[in-house]
C-alpha cells in the first residue's frame, strides 16, 4: 500500500473508532461485506464499470470523494459551466430572432435546461437557481444517485444514447465529468444534439490527461494513486455505514423480541475487519476505474472532433483550475437556424 493509503486509511480507521465508540456492543456486520458506499464485494457478475449499477455502489460517499479529489474545487468548476451556457456565449452568426441570447429567449420566456448524467443534481440545482432557466431536467442512470438528488428540479432515469424527450425540447444541456461513462459517445453526443433546439448550447465538463512537464506529472501521479486511496476510504466508511445499519436493525429486533433495553448480542471482531477489508478493496477498485476513465478521455482535439461530428459547432474549449491543471470545458452550440 502506498504511502498516501496508508494516511487515508488510518484516517478513515479513526472515523470508524469515533462511530463504533457511539455504539457500544455491536453484532457483525451484515453479509454485504460494506455498504452501497464500499460497493460490496466484487465477483465475476459485478456491476459494469461506468454503468448506472457501478454508481449505485458508490454513491453514498460519491460527493465527499469529489471534494477531497478535487481539492475543494469541483463546485466552482460547475459553477463555471453554468456561467459559460446561462446565458449563452453565442457568435451573431448563430443568433436568430427566436433563438436564445444573453439571459434569455429573445421572445421572454424561460430557458429549458437538461444535465446529463446529474448525479446528485449539483449542476442541475444550479442551473434551476439560475433567473433566465425555467425547467430543468436531471438525467441519470443510477437510482442510488438520484434518490440523493434534493427536489428543486426534475430528476428522471436514463441514459444519454436514449434520452425520452422529444426533438428541439430544450435550449441548453449540460454534462458534468459524465462523458466518459457513455456507452456510446458518438450516440450520446448525437442524442444531446437531437434534444437541444437548434441554436442550444452544450457544455460539457470533463478531464482528460494533464499535459507534459512537472505539474503535469504531479496531476498524473495524484490520479493515479490519490484518487484510488480516497475510493478506499470511502469504501471503508460504507462498511462502516453498513455495519451501522445492521446494528440498529438488531437491537430494534431484539427490542421487540425481549423488551427495551435487551442486548444485541456480543461484537465479532473478525467479522467487521472482514467487511472493512472489503470495503477498502471494493472502493479502490471503483475509483481505479475512475481514475484510468480520466486518463483515457479524448484530448481537446479529439472531442471537439466528436463534438463537431454530432452535430455542434462553434466549439470553445478552456482548461480550468490552477496551473491549467483542473477540467477541459466546452461550450459547443448546435448547428441550425433557431425557430
Amino acid at each position: 500500500m502506498w504511502p498516501v493509503g496508508r494516511l487515508l486509511f488510518a484516517a478513515a480507521a479513526a472515523a470508524v473508532a469515533i462511530r463504533y465508540a457511539r455504539l457500544g456492543t455491536a453484532p457483525p456486520p451484515t453479509d454485504r461485506g460494506a455498504s452501497a458506499g464500499g460497493a460490496g464485494a466484487r465477483g465475476g457478475g459485478g456491476p459494469t464499470a461506468g454503468s448506472g449499477a457501478f454508481f449505485d455502489t458508490v454513491a453514498p460517499h460519491y460527493d465527499a470523494a469529489n471534494r477531497l479529489i478535487s481539492l475543494g474545487l469541483d463546485r466552482s468548476w460547475r459553477d463555471a459551466l453554468v456561467a459559460a451556457v446561462v446565458p449563452a456565449p453565442r457568435p451573431p452568426s448563430a443568433v436568430t430572432d427566436g433563438g436564445h441570447v444573453g439571459g434569455g429567449r429573445r421572445d421572454g420566456r424561460p430557458l429549458v435546461a437538461l444535465d446529463v448524467a446529474t448525479g446528485t443534481g449539483d449542476v442541475a440545482l444550479a442551473l434551476a437557481a439560475h433567473p433566465a432557466v425555467g425547467r430543468v431536467v436531471g438525467v441519470d442512470p443510477s437510482a442510488e444517485m438520484l434518490s440523493r438528488a434534493r427536489l428543486l428540479a426534475t430528476f428522471e432515469a436514463g441514459t444519454a444514447e436514449a434520452l425520452p424527450h422529444p426533438d428541439g425540447t430544450f435550449d441548453v444541456a449540460t454534462v458534468a465529468f459524465g462523458v466518459r461513462n457513455f456507452a456510446s459517445r458518438p450516440a450520446g453526443l448525437a442524442d444531446l444534439a437531437r434534444v437541444l433546439s437548434p441554436g442550444g448550447v452544450l457544455g460539457v465538463l470533463e478531464v482528460s490527461a494533464p499535459a507534459p512537464g512537472p505539474a503535469g506529472t504531479a496531476a498524473r501521479a495524484f490520479v493515479t494513486a490519490v484518487v484510488p486511496a480516497i475510493g478506499g476510504a470511502a469504501g471503508l466508511l460504507g462498511a462502516v455505514d453498513g455495519a451501522a445499519a445492521a446494528v440498529a436493525g438488531r437491537a430494534a429486533v431484539a427490542e421487540r423480541r425481549h423488551g427495551a433495553g435487551a442486548a444485541a448480542g456480543g461484537f465479532d471482531w473478525r467479522a467487521f475487519g472482514a467487511a472493512l477489508s472489503a470495503g477498502w478493496t471494493a472502493g479502490v477498485a471503483d475509483y481505479t476505474y475512475l481514475a484510468n476513465s480520466m486518463m483515457a478521455f479524448p484530448g481537446p482535439p479529439a472531442f471537439t472532433a466528436m463534438l463537431t461530428a454530432a452535430g455542434f459547432g462553434h466549439v470553445r474549449h478552456t482548461r480550468l483550475g490552477p496551473w491549467g491543471l483542473g477540467p477541459d470545458l466546452y461550450v459547443a452550440i448546435k448547428e441550425g437556424v433557431a425557430a
